[in-house]
């Protein structure tokens, strides 16, 4: 079963700037320090990096993928049919994320 939420969000916290101060004191503000991806790419840069993921040279997301697809009966298995929180992890374009939800929805 999945479990969506609805945030309210004031309409004035939509530019730019509120949202990149925003981001960076609620990271900063945290006990493990972090910042999401999105302040240091910006679209060209997210293309750019995705395409450099897609390459035979990139052992990371190759190495992921090449689990990720292995095991995924094993992992949808797990948490197929309780409740349970996804967090797509890293920098990315969530493709393994797309992938888990497909699988998850196809059986469900």
């Amino acid at each position: 079963m999945f479990e969506y939420k609805i945030l309210n969000i004031d309409p004035d916290s939509f530019s730019v700037g509120n949202q990149f101060a925003h981001a960076v004191l609620e990271g900063l503000s945290k006990k493990n320090k972090c910042l999401p991806s999105w302040l240091i790419f910006d679209n060209q840069g997210s293309e750019i990096f995705k395409e450099i993921t897609k390459s035979q040279e990139y052992l990371p997301a190759a190495c992921e993928f090449e689990i990720f697809n292995n095991h995924i009966n094993t992992i949808t298995n797990l948490i197929s049919g309780q409740p349970f929180r996804l967090i797509e992890l890293g920098s990315g374009d969530g493709g393994k994320t797309h992938c888990l939800l497909k699988i998850l929805l196809i059986r469900k």
